[in-house]
């Protein structure tokens, strides 16, 4: 309210400092003197006083203004650096998640290269039983054949006699 009375009261001043400009042009000792004879018209010991209380009323408010700044950027360069350091710890978490993916892939490669020389082994025995059981298997070929040919001599002296 007091803010409103002194905000009008410097309006009321400046529309007449204007008017007595336009209409015959004053100077700035006759302007001054207009505006204090004018302040004491119009509400003598109230108008300094108001006006003291606005200019008082401003500079609280301005003075309230820089500290809410002040506080509002201490606030944000906390979080910004609380950001930062989130940022440095991930950073560091990534690095490491790369070493243990660097470190895992490798051991993929020489389980997979294990993997590789086993299945070669595992062919080259597999190869050889092969080998071994046609053999064996011809071997047994040819002890049957010798069998059947023995037993058909057997009855063909048998036979005989």
């Amino acid at each position: 309210m007091k803010a409103l009375v002194c905000i009008l009261l410097l309006l009321e001043t400046f529309v007449f400092v204007v008017q007595q400009q336009v209409d015959g042009g004053l100077n700035e000792n006759e302007i001054s003197q207009q505006i204090s004879s004018e302040d004491g018209r119009q509400n003598p010991p109230q108008t300094d006083t108001l006006r003291a209380e606005a200019s008082t009323d401003s500079q609280q408010y301005c003075n309230l203004g820089i500290p809410d700044i002040h506080a509002a950027l201490r606030e944000l360069t906390a979080t910004v650096t609380e950001q930062k350091e989130r940022n440095r710890e991930l950073t560091a978490t990534v690095t490491e998640q790369k070493g243990n993916i660097r470190e895992l892939t490798a051991t993929v490669t020489e389980q997979k290269e294990n993997i590789r020389a086993l299945e070669t082994q595992l062919k080259e025995q597999q190869t050889f039983i092969l080998d071994e059981m046609n053999r064996k298997n011809e071997e047994i070929s040819n002890l049957t054949l010798s069998q059947v040919e023995l037993r058909k001599e057997n009855r063909g002296e048998s036979v005989l006699e």
